[in-house]
This record gives structure tokens, C-alpha cells and sequence, in this order.
């Protein structure tokens, strides 16, 4: 792994990034919302009807929804480690963001009590940009607030990213911000 792939790792990992579910650091054991690439036993995945084969993203999430709504529990173990090699460009990382933040709405939408307050950070800020642009475009530099708050998050958490280039991190932060929140406000 190298160049922008290092990048968008780094990006995912952060919190900054990829938010702050505990799966993507696993600094600890126990209970969680979501895991990644779960191991479920059978009776429980049978009790609440397995994957929904209908979703094409966030199948993980939904079905840890569906499994801790039936009372079970979803335990994170951080000795478990899975090998991800994460997308190498720009234009394939908006792709996949852009699909997480669809089908993110699309399990909202069937489940609204699924949703946690951290997930509507990304389409908020897709709201607030384009507000922002109005904002100028009718003179008020007040337009200006958001932008410049939002690059300076952005650029100081690219500055903390150790191993990649500090202006890919940055990129990679803000392509899987708007491509989610753009996807979960604008997706089919």
C-alpha cells in the first residue's frame, strides 16, 4: 500500500474521518453498536432474518440494528483483525462514501430510530456549504464562517496524520465528508 491509498487509511482511521465508531480503532472490548465483518451465531441471525440481501451498503449496521433490538448484544473484541486495503484514488473514495451515505438513508428510512445523531454531521455540513454559497453569492460574507471553520478542522487534523501526505489526508477527509453527506441527502 502506498500513496493515496496510505492517505485515505489514515483519513478512515480518524475519527475526523471515518467518525468515531469503535470498530475502526478497537482500543477496547465490549459492548458497541456495529461491528465490521461480524461472526453472529446462527440462532440469533436466524431469530432476526439474517442480512437484508436488499441493501447494497450499510448491511452491517442494519443488521446489528435488527440484533440488538432482539435483545442481543454486539461485542467488539479488538484481538480480531481484518486486512482492508482501502480504495487508491479521489474518484473512487467519493464513490464508495457516496454509496454509504445513500444507503445510510435508505435504513433510516426503514428503521428511523437506527439513526444516531453523528450520522447527520456530514449531510449537515453538505446543508451548511451550500447555504454558505447562497450566502455569498447575495453578498453576505457571513457565507464565509462555515468555509473557513471547516478548513481549519480539516487542516488541522490532516497536520496530526503520521506515514501519508498531510494534503492527501486532508483531501481524503473532505471527499468522504461531502460524497456521505451528498449521497445521504441526494442518492436514489
Amino acid at each position: 500500500m502506498g500513496g493515496w491509498s496510505t492517505s485515505i487509511a489514515t483519513a478512515m482511521r480518524s475519527s475526523f474521518g471515518g467518525g468515531p465508531a469503535q470498530f475502526r480503532s478497537g482500543s477496547h472490548e465490549g459492548p458497541t453498536d456495529t461491528v465490521y465483518l461480524g461472526a453472529f451465531r446462527r440462532a440469533a441471525l436466524e431469530e432476526v432474518g439474517g442480512y437484508d440481501e436488499t441493501l447494497i451498503r450499510n448491511q452491517d449496521y442494519e443488521l446489528n440494528w435488527r440484533l440488538r433490538q432482539a435483545g442481543y448484544v454486539i461485542w467488539l473484541d479488538p484481538t480480531l483483525v481484518v486486512e482492508y486495503t482501502p480504495r487508491a484514488s479521489l474518484p473512487a473514495l467519493w464513490s464508495q462514501y457516496f454509496q454509504y451515505g445513500r444507503w445510510k438513508r435508505v435504513v433510516v428510512l426503514r428503521s428511523p430510530r437506527s439513526l444516531r445523531a453523528r450520522q447527520l454531521a456530514a449531510p449537515g455540513l453538505v446543508l451548511g456549504l451550500a447555504a454558505s454559497l447562497v450566502l455569498l453569492i447575495v453578498g453576505s460574507w457571513l457565507g464565509l464562517a462555515l468555509p473557513a471553520v471547516y478548513v481549519m478542522a480539516v487542516t488541522g487534523c490532516a497536520a496530526r496524520a503520521r506515514g501519508a501526505s498531510k494534503p492527501q489526508v486532508a483531501l481524503a477527509f473532505i471527499t468522504m465528508h461531502l460524497a456521505w453527506g451528498a449521497g445521504f441527502l441526494l442518492g436514489r
